[in-house]
């Protein structure tokens, strides 16, 4: 999957939102507005076949964590590791700034696999999810285990 290819993905995407000709800029990245307080970046790596989705979704963790906040947060960090295919979503904190974000690996073959607005969507939908159990510090209080989702179920935790 080349930059053309990873192009397409996007200009895809923007059809699909009804958002025509959306771009990569010289950094290979691509900031979408999602509503009044949010953004999702996206960024390509054509070098190593890769879309990333990222979003901030808080200042910093809360302090004190919630035990179950940091639980899920944990869990759904091994996501990847259980199903490196499925490449879900994973909750990073920057150790500079303390921002805490959402981001999300596509490879090629996930790129292949599920449309771009699906994968998105249900980054976005996860990305708000998070966003507001990180403002009021509590668990996703989902009651599965990560290996007990459906394979389908790519977002985890909505």
């Amino acid at each position: 999957m080349d930059a053309g290819d990873l192009k397409k993905l996007l200009l895809k995407l923007g059809e699909d939102l009804g958002v025509p000709d959306l771009d990569f800029d010289e950094r290979n990245v691509c900031e979408l507005a999602i509503g009044d307080d949010a953004s999702v970046a996206i960024k390509a790596e054509p070098e190593d076949n890769l879309l990333i989705l990222s979003s901030p979704l808080a200042a910093d963790l809360p302090d004190p964590l919630s035990y179950s906040l940091a639980l899920d947060i944990a869990d759904l960090a091994l996501g990847p590791c259980i199903d490196i295919r499925a490449g879900g979503p994973v909750i990073g904190r920057d150790p500079v700034s303390g921002i805490v974000v959402l981001y999300q690996i596509c490879t090629a073959s996930r790129l292949r696999q599920e449309s771009i607005f699906e994968i998105f969507s249900n980054f976005v939908n996860l990305r708000f999810a998070a966003a507001e159990k990180l403002a009021r510090n509590e668990g996703f209080d989902s009651g599965a285990e990560i290996s007990e989702l459906p394979q389908d179920d790519k977002s985890l935790l909505v």
